[in-house]
């Protein structure tokens, strides 16, 4: 018992920190970081942040921060994948709370083994969906809105002298998304491995006597002798023949 809760709980809190990084990722705009640098012999030296999300991006100049919607009409070309990133990324986070949900119930479940809401299947089944709507949110990101600042870069590159260069790495929301994604998997795996639910109405232990007593024993009420093996208690609705002497 203790393994299993040991087992269901590490499952649970895998699901729900996965779950609180999906939330985050898609909400703070850090999913690609780019740094614009100035070199301008009059104006001198600048450099600029700006962080690219899925509803807004943010621009740091002079560590004064500026945030502002992604002005979807001005892109037309991936207008239709933000709007796809952004509805697979909520998506994931309401599986992801059905699959904390689950787990949960999986854990409570080995306290108390009578509650019949929930299954180890539920968790995987859930735990999958999470993962592969997470997974879909970050390659759909990274093959059609993250190339976005690797086009600005690549047509600055362009231009002989230019006084602007240009950096992009992938952000924090992007990590996170990522990581969330790995906790699904062991989450996943550690449901798949959790043991079963023990019963103590259909345990061996809990019909039979303990196979340590004496080779025959007399029923209570009966006297009636058989080996404990097969002696069923009576709360478990064992009818007994009737009293006799000797063995059969």
């Amino acid at each position: 018992m203790a393994n299993r809760l040991l087992v269901s709980g590490i499952a649970a809190g895998l699901l729900v920190l996965g779950t609180v990084f999906l939330i985050v990722s898609t909400a703070v705009p850090s999913w690609k970081v780019l740094t614009v640098s100035i070199n301008d012999p009059e104006s001198g030296h600048m450099e600029a942040t700006v962080r690219l999300g899925l509803w807004q991006f943010c621009a740091e100049v002079y560590s004064m921060e500026q945030c502002q919607d992604i002005p979807l009409d001005y892109l037309p070309k991936r207008k239709d994948y933000f709007k796809a990133c952004r509805g697979l990324s909520v998506v994931a986070v309401i599986l992801g709370f059905f699959a904390v949900v689950s787990a949960l119930i999986e854990a409570i479940k080995t306290k108390k083994p009578s509650l019949r809401v929930g299954s180890k299947a539920t968790v995987v089944v859930l735990s999958i969906f999470t993962l592969l709507t997470a997974a879909a949110t970050l390659i759909l990101f990274a093959t059609h809105l993250g190339t976005l600042t690797d086009d600005l870069e690549d047509m600055l590159r362009g231009i002989p002298n230019a006084p602007i260069k240009l950096s992009a790495t992938y952000g924090a929301s992007f990590a996170l998304n990522i990581v969330a994604c790995l906790f699904a998997i062991v989450a996943m795996i550690l449901a798949i491995a959790t043991p079963a639910v023990s019963n103590d109405m259909t345990s061996s232990d809990g019909i039979y006597a303990p196979l340590g007593a004496a080779p025959f024993a007399a029923h209570p009420q009966s006297g009636y002798a058989y080996p404990p093996q097969q002696m069923q208690y009576p709360q478990q609705g064992y009818m007994p023949p009737p009293a006799t002497t000797g063995y059969n």
